[in-house]
């Protein structure tokens, strides 16, 4: 066999060539210059990366001041915006919001002439809800039997108000549309709230009655006087959460809500109210047991006297405020001998359903009975009627969901 070396003789510089390349590769593979020269390109690239993300960072950072800079600037410009606005609406509208008031100043000018001051002090009471004009003993008279709610404006007046004026354009209503429905009922109690003014009560009642129109005329859907209760304290409260501590906003939202919790519970729930006097004891007695608690801590007092007083001298108070209603008209919308004759009528009837009202107060006030009071340890009285007030919540609530839980998936026939 022929020698290789023969055949080429250049292989053996071809393998040498091969083994000092070789070796030359292993000896760089792990060569401690090379891996210095490695770590130093780590080194370089960890501290490229590390300024990167701090100028990222510090980029982000200059960003969210400048967002939150324009924010600001801009909520402030659109806040200095608004209030011009609203300074120079509230400017131009003022003095034909003012009205009303001098309105109302008019009529009681006017009523001077035909009724007495007792008169006058009643309707600007019992319409307007103003006791400016009281005197300090008819006061005190109504405060001792417990009626002195019948001279604040209230849901019952804004009713009566808007019924009244119904009664008056019966014919048009029947021509309306939904949406006109809610806007003339709308437009006649916001009048109303504008002859009253802004009270804790009165506010209560127009925004109570507001969105039930909304809920009835523009939604169709029933409307829960309980949540509506609820959503105007928590707007009253957000827009003044000083209205919290008036007697006005505590005597309102609570009557109401005994009237309309527990009231409506006997009266539908158990249906144990037969007959209208049954009715209107249930109705006195519990806005009076939710009222409890003021009652103790503001006068050191319970007037069980106003249980039955209430009875006698509501439907009077009904009277009454028709009938000044119809003075009202009458005196604004009429002016000829025809409406003299009809002034003259309706004042008698006034004078006459005043004098009925006075012999009720006058016989309550002479009862030889005084009410509870609690000179001493109020607060711990006042604690064990809000304790109360409580439990019977309670009971009326689990009686309700025990009972209509039953009837959920009942078919009746």
């Amino acid at each position: 066999m022929p020698n290789s070396a023969v055949l080429n003789p250049f292989s053996h510089v071809f393998v040498e060539f091969m083994v000092k390349n070789e070796d030359k590769t292993k000896e760089s593979a792990y060569s401690p210059k090379r891996e210095l020269i490695w770590q130093g390109i780590t080194a370089f690239r960890a501290e490229y990366i590390k300024d990167k993300q701090t100028k990222s960072l510090s980029s982000q950072a200059s960003t969210a001041d400048s967002l939150v800079f324009w924010s600001k600037s801009l909520m402030n410009s659109l806040l200095s915006l608004f209030y011009l606005m609203w300074s120079s609406v509230k400017t131009r509208v003022l003095p034909y919001l003012q009205w009303p008031s001098r309105w109302r100043d008019v009529f009681l000018e006017r009523l001077e002439e035909h009724l007495d001051a007792r008169g006058v002090s009643l309707a600007q009471g019992m319409l307007f809800g103003d006791l400016s004009g009281m005197p300090q003993e008819l006061y005190q008279s109504f405060k001792v039997i417990g009626i002195l709610h019948i001279l604040s404006a209230s849901s019952q007046n804004f009713s009566t108000f808007l019924g009244f004026f119904r009664t008056l354009t019966k014919p048009l209503w029947s021509y309306l549309s939904s949406l006109q429905y809610f806007l003339l009922s709308f437009a006649i109690i916001l009048l109303y709230f504008s002859l009253v003014g802004d009270s804790a009560s009165t506010t209560r009642a127009f925004l109570s009655l507001t969105l039930q129109f909304v809920s009835i005329h523009l939604f169709r859907r029933a409307n829960s006087s309980l949540a509506t209760l609820g959503l105007v304290a928590t707007f009253m409260l957000l827009i003044n959460p000083f209205y919290l501590q008036t007697l006005g906003f505590q005597f309102s939202f609570l009557a109401s809500f005994g009237i309309l919790f527990a009231h409506q519970f006997l009266e539908k729930d158990l249906s144990i109210l037969p007959n209208p006097l049954f009715k209107a004891l249930s109705l006195t007695t519990c806005a009076q047991f939710f009222l409890c608690p003021i009652f103790v801590f503001r006068f050191q007092e319970l007037n069980y006297l106003s249980l039955f007083s209430n009875l006698l001298v509501l439907p009077l108070a009904e009277i009454l405020t028709l009938l000044f209603l119809c003075l009202f008209i009458a005196l604004f919308l009429f002016d000829n001998s025809v409406s003299q004759i009809l002034i003259t009528l309706i004042s008698l009837l006034i004078s006459q359903v005043i004098d009925i009202l006075f012999l009720v107060i006058d016989f309550f006030e002479e009862l030889p009975i005084s009410p509870w009071t609690f000179p001493n340890n109020k607060e711990l009285w006042t604690a064990f009627f809000v304790l109360l007030n409580l439990a019977v919540v309670i009971v009326i609530q689990v009686y309700k969901t025990k009972k209509y839980s039953k009837n959920k998936y009942r078919i009746f026939r």
